[in-house]
């Protein structure tokens, strides 16, 4: 009887070796690119998470701060808010980004 291929003996296994899936999506979406001239949809990013966060007035900003008086009423300074802000969410992109993660490498040819 023959036993069935397993991973400490890949000697049994008859099926022949396959490139990884990521080579080949690679290879291709380059081959896409080269017939049409342009990008697929999928490497473009329309929106991501934004950095900003909304506090209870609805202003929009990265970081909040507020004015306290000293005990005399002079001197002022600004404390940092941490409380009552909430994330904005995503943010929609008004030109769409490249993908940070694009495994293909893009140049322009400008002749001479």
């Amino acid at each position: 009887a023959e036993t069935p291929p397993s991973k400490s003996n890949p000697s049994t296994s008859s099926s022949p070796v396959v490139r990884s899936r990521q080579d080949h999506f690679i290879h291709k979406y380059a081959d896409f690119i080269k017939k049409k001239g342009f990008l697929p949809e999928i490497f473009l990013v329309h929106e991501t998470l934004s950095s900003q966060y909304i506090d209870e007035d609805g202003d929009v900003a990265h970081e909040f701060y507020a004015e306290q008086k000293s005990q005399d009423g002079q001197i002022r300074r600004l404390h940092r808010v941490l409380n009552n802000l909430r994330p904005k969410g995503s943010e929609r992109y008004a030109i769409p980004r490249l993908s940070p993660d694009l495994p293909v490498v893009i140049w322009v040819n400008v002749p001479q």
